[in-house]
């Protein structure tokens, strides 16, 4: 008498199919798990260098700032660092050098002028290709970092003090100060800026004697 051949039950494959089933839920999830980190380390790291680059030509600039004060469009004059507040949020400009010109292929100075801004959520870098500003003076700006909560600096003084600068001084003050050559720079800049997902960020930046 021959044996009957053995086969899966309905119920057999049912439950095999059940457990493939989980397994591969569990795959797709863990998939997709794995997809979002990369993403948001991707991101993370697109963030970090965005920053590092951002800081690195920041503090380069400041390490380059020089005592020469600059002529607005009203025919105002401008020190070489210049700091004002508009609603609470700083603005930093100053005279650097260091402004590369090959060979004197153009026809300008090595001398640039920069302006930091925070607007509450951003930074924003704008500089002019001349220094004394007349009517519609070329300028180009760029934003170099999104997420800001703060900006803000201290100055370094020759008594080793730290002070949070005000408003720049009435003009009188300024032309005192170029016309007797008392430099109106500080031995170091100190920025602090807060970033949203990576905190407190502080450089402190000697300036040239």
């Amino acid at each position: 008498m021959k044996k009957r051949a053995r086969g899966f039950t309905l119920i057999e494959i049912l439950v095999a199919l059940m457990i493939l089933a989980i397994i591969g839920v569990l795959m797709v999830t863990g998939l997709r798990s794995a997809i979002r980190s990369q993403g948001t380390i991707n991101k993370r790291s697109a963030q970090l260098a965005d920053l590092q680059s951002a800081m690195m030509i920041m503090e380069r600039e400041v390490a380059q700032i020089i005592n020469r004060p600059i002529y607005d469009v009203d025919g105002s004059m401008l020190p070489a660092v210049f700091v004002r507040y508009e609603g609470g949020k700083l603005h930093l400009e100053f005279t650097r050098a260091g402004y590369v010109n090959p060979f004197g292929a153009e026809n300008r100075t090595t001398m640039l002028r920069v302006r930091y801004s925070w607007n509450g959520t951003s930074l924003i870098r704008t500089t002019w290709s001349v220094l004394d500003r007349v009517q519609n003076s070329p300028s180009t700006s760029a934003t170099m970092l999104t997420g800001i909560n703060t900006f803000n600096v201290r100055f370094l003084d020759s008594n080793g003090q730290f002070s949070v600068p005000g408003d720049t001084p009435a003009i009188e003050q300024i032309l005192q100060q170029y016309t007797t050559q008392t430099s109106p720079l500080p031995l170091a800049i100190e920025i602090n800026i807060d970033v949203d997902g990576f905190g407190l960020i502080t450089r402190l930046v000697p300036l040239p004697s």
